[in-house]
């Protein structure tokens, strides 16, 4: 009888432990400092840059790098470094009020996706080393890129 109950108690124990290292782990990946390349570049391509990049500055906004979200457009700062409550950005994409949330068309970004933006700010809004704004396609610069022979190199492997 007592071994039932030593055994369960210990069941017991070893549960509580396993679920407290797995909120360590939690707690560490949202520790982690976000990357703003990797993880944030690619939802503002895919999801703000058709009205805020290269060809197109709706409200003086520009969201193809770092450095032209944290600067902002017509309506000021699009972050506050360290406070992303007060933080333009954050207002508009997670307000649940259509007159105003960005992106205005398709799906809201997710509450992941915001709770990135949320962390990279309050993180201090790192800006990359090799943080640059897309180039304009109709430049001299980009076409004559694509025309190098490496890069025509590497889109003819990539389309195969």
């Amino acid at each position: 009888m007592h071994g039932v109950r030593l055994s369960g108690i210990f069941s017991a124990l070893l549960a509580i432990s396993l679920w407290g290292g797995v909120n360590e782990a939690t707690a560490a990946d949202s520790a982690e400092p976000i990357d703003f390349a990797k993880q944030l570049r690619p939802i503002l391509k895919a999801r703000c840059t058709a009205c805020h990049g290269t060809l197109k500055q709706s409200s003086g906004l520009r969201l193809d790098s770092a450095a032209g979200l944290i600067r902002g457009g017509d309506s000021g700062a699009g972050i506050v470094r360290g406070k992303s409550n007060e933080s333009e950005l954050i207002q508009r994409i997670s307000t649940e009020d259509p007159a105003v949330r960005m992106p205005p068309e398709g799906e809201p970004l997710t509450s992941e996706q915001v709770n990135l933006f949320r962390r990279w700010i309050d993180g201090g809004a790192e800006v990359p080393a090799q943080d640059q704004p897309d180039l304009d396609p109709r430049s001299e610069e980009h076409t004559s890129e694509l025309q190098s022979p490496c890069n025509l190199v590497c889109r003819l492997l990539l389309e195969k």
